[in-house]
């Protein structure tokens, strides 16, 4: 939220920052104007803030969204709420989709050990968003990446979240690369990192 012109104005830099980062990763928007996720089947692990950012903002750009939480009850409302399609937690995997984004906390330090899916769910066409930037490789990335999977880390989400922030609040353009190497370094300055 910001205050210009005694008015308060809001918006949500999540889904944006999300979907930008998903689709930088698969070659950005065309000339004609059509997002890369425009009709791909994309998995979005979690029904809290980070999962309906990332599910709305594929949605927004033409993606046929599929929701999942540990909690069932919680993503079945959210999917009513928003249109997505729902699938039980326990039939995650059996989704064949070309993109699956983690928005749950499985996998963050200092639990780096562990993945909300199975090796066996990944494919080498499938692009995996994990939203955990903590630590920077989680093991669902680096088993997406022996899969051929292409990755995108959190990392790049949290970093266009700060720079449309920045331009937000201080009403000019942030440099990425400076937001990016201020957040790798505290990253791995970071105990656990």
């Amino acid at each position: 939220m910001v205050i210009r012109d005694n008015q308060i104005l809001g918006d949500n830099t999540d889904y944006v920052a999300a979907a930008k980062s998903i689709e930088k990763a698969m070659g950005g928007v065309g000339e004609d104007g059509v997002s890369p996720v425009d009709g791909k089947r994309a998995l979005i692990l979690g029904a809290g803030g980070a999962g309906k950012a990332v599910a709305y903002g594929l949605k927004k750009r033409g993606a046929i969204v599929i929701m999942t939480d540990g909690n069932d009850e919680l993503a079945q409302s959210v999917c009513r709420q928003f249109g997505f399609e729902y699938v039980p937690w326990n039939k995650r995997e059996k989704e064949f989709v070309q993109i699956l984004a983690n928005c749950t906390p499985i996998g963050m330090f200092p639990k780096v050990d562990l993945s909300p899916v199975s090796k066996e769910a990944l494919h080498s066409n499938m692009y995996v968003f994990d939203a955990v930037y903590n630590p920077l490789n989680t093991y669902l990335l680096r088993m997406s990446k022996e899969k051929g999977c292409k990755i995108i880390s959190g990392v790049e989400m949290f970093i266009r979240q700060a720079c449309l922030q920045f331009r937000y609040f201080a009403g000019t353009n942030a440099s990425s690369e400076f937001m990016k190497n201020l957040v790798i370094k505290a990253l791995n300055d970071a105990k656990g990192c």
